[in-house]
């Protein structure tokens, strides 16, 4: 069934055509079956962790932190991701930074025309997370509200993220 009727024919730019696509159209699961790993972390503000004196809105290029996050999809449903998280409330004083990471989780997943949809037990608490996925080609992402970024920095309300509202994490697909 079409929704979009022309009389002119327009093709649209490879690109524009891959995001409407992405956005709009159910994303079928197998496309995302494999390794993903994770290749972008925007804020919606530049953030400074380094201390160079300059921001940038890729986390990636401000911490090594999150370099091996990742996440695997399997065709039976199931998946397993290595996370990380920034704590900036760390330390004898309660306001060091740490990074945690080496945190494995699995669970399951499923795709309902472009949402993803995960279940995860997390310390003994079941997780029901969906998110719309943006998938062009080998990526893939979703946005990251600030309520829900405790899973990726504790943050006491005080420090360099506590601005940051949205985070949205690409992976890249992966070896």
């Amino acid at each position: 069934m079409s929704l979009l009727t022309s009389c002119n024919k327009t093709e649209l730019p490879i690109q524009e055509a891959e995001s409407f696509q992405s956005i709009n159209a159910n994303i079928q699961p197998r496309r995302l079956f494999g390794n993903w790993q994770l290749s972008e972390m925007l804020a919606d503000i530049p953030v400074d962790l380094n201390g160079d004196g300059t921001g940038n809105t890729n986390l990636l290029l401000e911490t090594d932190c999150f370099d091996d996050m990742r996440i695997e999809f399997f065709q039976d449903g199931t998946f397993f991701t290595e996370n990380a998280q920034m704590d900036f409330a760390a330390g004898a004083s309660d306001n060091e930074f740490e990074c945690l990471n080496g945190r494995d989780d699995i669970g399951t997943w499923e795709i309902n025309r472009n949402e993803l949809i995960l279940t995860i037990l997390i310390d003994g608490v079941l997780y029901t997370d969906t998110k719309i996925i943006k998938l062009r080609g080998n990526r893939f992402s979703f946005e990251v509200t600030e309520e829900e970024s405790d899973i990726y920095v504790n943050d006491p309300g005080n420090t360099l993220v506590s601005d940051v509202q949205i985070l949205e994490l690409e992976y890249s697909r992966g070896n």
